[in-house]
């Protein structure tokens, strides 16, 4: 069960209620500072279980629909595999979480650092003799 307390939803609902395409939604909910909150003091599943939920009933207030994609967006805000967790479960409901989560998809930046340690490979080689070249160059006077 996720707190939303601290969510903005007065704020995220006339967000919502103006949104006239999923990015504005998206961009708008990410910059909200309540919704950065959220995808800090929640799990993971807490955050897929809660948008699952709400996608699930048959109608849904304004209030909570704000809540389930600021949900949905703050698994956004969470390391990559984590909106991962909102495949295959049932949210259709939700008009545009398909479309928040291409959106997701579509515009992450991988943050991972990999480290490579290779070791230089030393083989025991027979020194060959340095190749020895002449040139000439013939002008011809005039």
């Amino acid at each position: 069960m996720i707190n939303l307390a601290n969510l903005n939803t007065r704020q995220l609902a006339t967000t919502y209620l103006v949104a006239n395409t999923p990015a504005f939604l998206y961009n708008a909910f990410r910059t909200d500072a309540s919704v950065q909150r959220l995808a800090t003091e929640n799990t993971s599943d807490d955050l897929a279980q809660h948008v699952e939920q709400i996608a699930g009933q048959e109608t849904r207030s304004v209030k909570e629909t704000v809540s389930a994609y600021a949900a949905l967006v703050a698994l956004t805000l969470q390391p990559y595999p984590a909106a991962r967790l909102l495949v295959g479960r049932q949210i259709a409901a939700l008009e545009w979480a398909h479309d928040l989560l291409r959106l997701y998809d579509d515009t992450r930046v991988g943050n991972e650092v990999i480290t490579v340690q290779a070791s230089p490979r030393v083989s025991e080689a027979t020194p060959t003799p340095a190749a020895t070249t002449n040139s000439s160059i013939i002008l011809s006077g005039h």
